[in-house]
């Protein structure tokens, strides 16, 4: 990692020895001596290397037939000189120097990359193939299940969707629409934990599935107090709406980009404060749309969490937080090594997929039992105990999988 550090010294050397050099020929032209280049850069080495000049001059062989004696040495006033020449070789211009010796080293670099790349992403695409092969070897059935399970809720989703719009007696708008577009989202998010488990990224699956646990979470308690946690829910999209917008007009100089139109951020200004007004000031608080039903006026997601009815994942969620932060807890313990193995992970494992395996197919789950109760009738009550019967199917292979590879 110093191979460029070495470089660039070795650049500031070669200053250094071209004025030493002048500096010699100086002294040679004295004694009527021209020395060849091989010459000067072996008396050079002598004089620098050696703590008496005098003695290294008398042993040095100039290549010459001569009884004179030749008495070269290096005065404190010639290293002066070397140091003032370098100065102004360098002087003010040394941080530029050090820009340009950086963007010429780095444009060459670059051009060095694009021209070998192709080579070395085939290299690396045959191995994440074989390591895929190796993967669906051993995770396959449980990855397959979780991809199914994914299909059906979302075909299931886009049937109830259809069905519950064109009821004209529809008397829960906004209900309906919450739990419909937060069903859309969890399949989304379950479908990028299938891809993410695919490739052997159990940790970056894992926190997904703390996003899918939220919204799990959120549609439950809404699904649970009905219409006006629902339209509370919705309009609280203003309040996330006008800190959105300080937030920017804060950094925007910063950044280079154009302030908001004052009228605009005072029309966002007005409509929080509308509904500050009419729900409270807790309302403007980050979760304030629950703060009336989970009784507490500035609650958090844990509170949201425990009040869903499905706080028993504590723990599972807080080994889901530590792949999105950057605590301790998350770089030194990861889902996808084995313990002890003293390595550092920096791509994909085939270890570490049961829990945000099985955790997806219960959150998914959980999302969709929330949809499906805007009304329930026998034929969603089959449609929910397929997808039930899947999510087992699902968990059980996960568990009995890990298991295996904990053991080998």
């Amino acid at each position: 990692m110093r191979s460029m550090h070495a470089m660039f010294e070795n650049i500031c050397k070669e200053q250094y020895y071209r004025v030493l050099v002048s500096i010699i020929k100086e002294k040679l032209e004295d004694f009527g001596l021209n020395l060849s280049d091989s010459k000067n850069d072996e008396l050079i080495k002598r004089l620098t290397e050696s703590r008496d000049a005098a003695a290294t001059i008398k042993e040095f062989d100039f290549g010459i037939d001569s009884d004179r004696e030749i008495s070269i040495s290096l005065t404190k006033t010639d290293l002066e000189r070397v140091a003032d020449a370098c100065k102004r070789i360098h002087g003010d211009n040394l941080h530029s120097v050090i820009l340009d010796f950086l963007e010429d080293i780095s444009s060459m670099t670059v051009e060095s990359l694009h021209k070998e790349w192709e080579s070395q992403r085939a290299y690396e695409d045959d191995v994440l193939e074989n390591f895929k092969k190796q993967l669906f070897e051993i995770w396959g059935k449980a990855i397959e299940g979780l991809r199914m399970l994914v299909s059906l809720a979302r075909e299931f989703g886009a049937d109830f969707n259809r069905y519950i719009r064109k009821r004209i007696d529809n008397k829960n708008p906004f209900l309906t629409d919450v739990l419909t577009r937060l069903h859309a989202r969890s399949c989304q998010l379950a479908d990028e934990i299938v891809c993410l488990l695919s490739s052997g990224h159990s940790d970056g699956a894992m926190a997904r599935w703390r996003t899918l646990h939220e919204i799990a979470a959120v549609s439950l308690l809404i699904s649970k107090h009905g219409e006006d946690l629902a339209t509370r829910y919705v309009k609280h999209e203003a309040i996330e709406a006008y800190k959105a917008a300080r937030d920017y007009n804060e950094c925007c100089h910063r950044l280079g980009y154009p302030p908001l139109d004052s009228d605009e951020l005072e029309s966002l200004s007005r409509d929080r404060d509308e509904l500050v007004d009419k729900y409270g000031k807790e309302y403007k608080n980050q979760y304030g749309w629950a703060s009336e039903v989970v009784k507490n006026s500035n609650p958090n997601l844990r509170i949201l969490i425990e009040a869903s009815g499905i706080g028993h994942f504590k723990a599972h969620y807080r080994l889901a937080s530590h792949n999105v932060h950057a605590n301790p807890k998350g770089v030194y313990c990861r889902l996808g090594l084995l313990d002890n193995t003293g390595l550092l992970l920096a791509g994909p494992s085939d270890v570490g997929l049961c829990e945000p395996g099985q955790n997806a197919s219960i959150s998914l789950l959980q999302v969709t039992a929330s949809l499906l109760s805007l009304d329930v009738t026998l034929d969603i009550l089959v449609y929910f105990k397929v997808l039930e019967k899947v999510s087992q199917e699902v968990q059980d292979l996960f568990v009995e999988i890990d298991e295996n590879v904990e053991g080998r």
